[in-house]
């Protein structure tokens, strides 16, 4: 079993998963409402258009306030700083309560999460993940962290 483990470990560093870059992303980024304004420049309403998927207008991380980040990577992932996409404790806690029938934690970490909007194949199904899609989503998680920054992927 640490054989196996091992040649996965030493092929995740080998294999890197493409990534798009951050200014891609960014520039290719649609709100899923529309705004409708008067003449003057007012806006005079907001309507949702895509029923089954809700994003806001982008906000630059300048724009957030401290409080905010500092309150998501509390309740998201504590360690966000310390890590290079995946948060090898808190991914093996979560894996452990599972087969133990304990209560559900999560050990994704924001750019796991972040891999989930990026690339639709790690998105699983409504029971979760099967392990094949856990390694990919970590796989990418990784080698979205060598492409962007943290302060890209926040």
């Amino acid at each position: 079993m640490k054989k196996i483990l091992f040649y996965f470990l030493f092929l995740s560093q080998i294999f890197s998963l493409d990534v798009p870059k951050f200014e891609d992303v960014k520039s290719n980024f649609k709100s899923s409402d529309v705004k409708i304004f008067d003449r003057n420049g007012l806006l005079l309403n907001e309507s949702r258009v895509d029923k089954f998927f809700r994003s806001t207008d982008w906000t630059d991380l300048q724009n957030i306030s401290e409080s905010l980040k500092k309150a998501l990577l509390i309740a998201e992932d504590k360690k966000f700083y310390e890590h290079e996409g995946v948060d090898w404790k808190a991914l093996s806690d979560g894996m452990f309560r599972y087969l133990t029938f304990q209560k559900k934690r999560g050990g994704s970490t924001v750019s796991m999460q972040l891999s989930t909007f990026l690339n639709s194949e790690l998105k699983g199904n409504s029971k979760g993940r099967n392990f094949s899609q856990k390694w990919d989503q970590i796989q990418y998680a990784r080698s979205l962290e060598k492409n962007w920054t943290k302060e890209q992927i926040l």
